[in-house]
C-alpha cells in the first residue's frame, strides 16, 4: 500500500509504527536512512528505534535535528520495521512515494488503524481515483496505469 512520505516523518509515522507493533506483539521497531548508513553497521547506522513508551516528540526530535543531520531535510531513502518482521515501510523522499508492505494478508484487518494513520491505499485505489488520489501533482498516463494495474494490481 502506498502512502505520502511525510506521514512517516511527522508524528502520524510514529503513531503508526507504534499501532503496528502492537498489532502484532513487537518489542521494537527501527528507522533507518539508508542513504547516510553505507556501509551499514549497527554503531554507524543512522538510525532511530522506537519502542512502545517512545514519545512523538523523541521522534520529531530526530526528525528536525539541526543542520544536515535533518531527516525532514534529507531526500534519501528510508526503510523501517519491527523485531518480528510481519511489515516493512519503504520510502523515497527524493520520489515523494513511500510504501508499506505486510507479510501476509490475512494481517491487514489487525494493521487497518496503522493504514489509516499512514492515509495508506492500495496501487488499485490510488490509480483508479481520477485526482490521482494523495498524489495529485504528478499525472498518470493512462498507459502507465494500464501497465502497472496489469503487472502490479492485488
Amino acid at each position: 500500500m502506498f502512502f505520502q512520505p511525510q506521514w512517516l516523518f511527522d508524528a502520524p509515522g510514529i503513531e503508526a509504527t507504534k499501532i503496528l507493533m502492537s498489532a502484532e506483539n513487537a518489542s521494537a521497531c527501527c528507522i533507518l536512512n539508508l542513504s547516510t548508513s553505507s556501509p551499514i553497521t549497527f554503531e554507524a547506522a543512522d538510525s532511530f528505534f522506537i519502542e512502545a513508551n517512545t514519545e512523538a516528540a523523541e521522534y520529531t526530535s530526530r526528525v528536525f535535528a539541526s543542520g544536515a543531520d535533518a531527516w525532514i531535510v534529507n531526500a534519501g531513502r528510508f526503510v523501517c520495521s519491527s523485531d518480528l518482521g510481519n511489515w516493512v515501510i519503504y520510502c523515497e523522499k527524493a520520489e515523494d512515494v513511500a510504501l508499506i508492505a505486510i507479510r501476509d494478508k490475512r494481517l491487514l484487518p489487525i494493521f487497518e488503524p496503522a493504514l489509516e494513520e499512514l492515509r495508506a491505499a492500495s496501487l488499485d485505489d490510488y490509480i483508479n481515483r481520477p485526482d490521482n488520489g494523495p498524489f495529485p501533482a504528478i499525472p498518470l498516463v493512462e498507459a502507465w496505469k494500464t501497465e502497472i494495474l496489469k503487472n502490479y494490481s492485488t
